[in-house]
């Protein structure tokens, strides 16, 4: 069984896009680059959750609050905002890390060679660093109140 057989896979604008099931009827989408960062932090995230979001083990990460709900931001390098979610996107993510890692394996060479990145370590800075300024302030905040419009 693959991930392929589990989970959906869609496209976007020619890059492939993971839907992780994050609740009833509700999936949760991202691409090859935060499929990277997330399996990169999955013992922050893994601590985050058992702590019931009050710790995530490293200094780097941050644990914020949105709607009195503990919220993980995990590093982005250099872009302005860090990738930010619950613990039940958290859970999802540590249920489908297995799917995760294997859609990173099974897209990396076709990922880095269309994105011309010199290895996968590069992919998630270089990446970020070359989309920081290709969204306006609104663009973020309207897209970040999409995604915590269900919160409550």
């Amino acid at each position: 069984m693959t991930y392929q057989d589990y989970l959906e896979v869609t496209e976007y604008k020619g890059n492939k896009i993971l839907n992780i099931p994050v609740g009833i009827n509700q999936n949760w989408a991202f691409g090859f680059t935060k499929a990277v960062i997330l399996s990169n932090y999955s013992t922050e995230i893994k601590t985050f959750v058992d702590s019931e979001g009050t710790s995530a083990g490293n200094p780097d990460v941050v644990i914020s609050e949105f709607k009195e709900h503990p919220v993980l931001e995990l590093p982005t390098h250099k872009a302005k905002y860090p990738l930010r979610f619950g613990i039940g996107k958290a859970k999802a993510i540590l249920d489908n890390l297995k799917w995760i890692n294997e859609f990173i394996a099974d897209n990396e060479a076709e990922y880095l060679e269309s994105h011309g990145f010199k290895d996968i370590d590069t992919v998630d800075e270089d990446y970020l660093d070359s989309k920081v300024d290709s969204y306006s302030m609104p663009d973020i905040a309207e897209r970040e109140e999409e995604q915590y419009a269900g919160w409550k």
